[in-house]
């Protein structure tokens, strides 16, 4: 996935929640987003400075709300300043579209996760444990995020050891 759309999608999540911070800040708690999802160190310290002004405030986010945060955090400058924010807020056409720049954004960090995890094998190799991407998301089998870790099917004999809810045993 290129890079710039990544770090527009982070920018889209981060103004839409600026925009519409009651709605966008409860999408993003629902889809359990994390620092971890953002690839930017300036976006990972917005983000953060955003988590704690909403539970600090019960949700409430704007832009002045933000600065004023980030300035008494002392990170206001390291995230580029007003300027910076400001055309965040800017260049975020509307808050509507907030579930795609999740979506992008939730890509690129499986897409990062992914390239870690295979990272550390290649130094590593295998270690017997499970495969988990990102600390706590495992991936299904149809590709999507489980929310547990994954960990293969049980084998014994050379058949398929069902899990609970799978009656239907299929060979290897």
């Amino acid at each position: 996935m290129a890079e710039a759309k990544m770090m527009e999608s982070a920018k889209g999540v981060l103004g839409s929640w600026i925009i519409d911070g009651a709605r966008v800040g409860m999408l993003l708690k629902r889809n359990g987003v994390t620092v971890n999802w953002f690839a930017e160190k300036a976006h990972r310290e917005i983000f953060v400075g955003m988590a704690e002004l909403a539970e600090k405030t019960g949700g409430a986010v704007d832009l002045m709300l933000v600065v004023e945060h980030l300035r008494a955090k002392n990170v206001l400058e390291q995230v580029g300043g007003v300027e910076a924010l400001t055309k965040i807020v800017d260049e975020t056409p509307t808050a509507a579209h907030a579930e795609y720049y999740l979506d992008v954004l939730r890509q690129g960090w499986m897409a990062r996760a992914a390239d870690k995890a295979i990272e550390k094998f290649r130094e590593e190799g295998p270690t017997g444990g499970t495969l988990a991407l990102g600390g706590s998301l495992g991936v299904g089998p149809d590709g999507r995020a489980s929310g547990r870790p994954f960990a293969p099917s049980p084998v014994h004999r050379g058949r398929h050891v069902p899990r609970a809810g799978n009656p239907h045993p299929q060979l290897l």
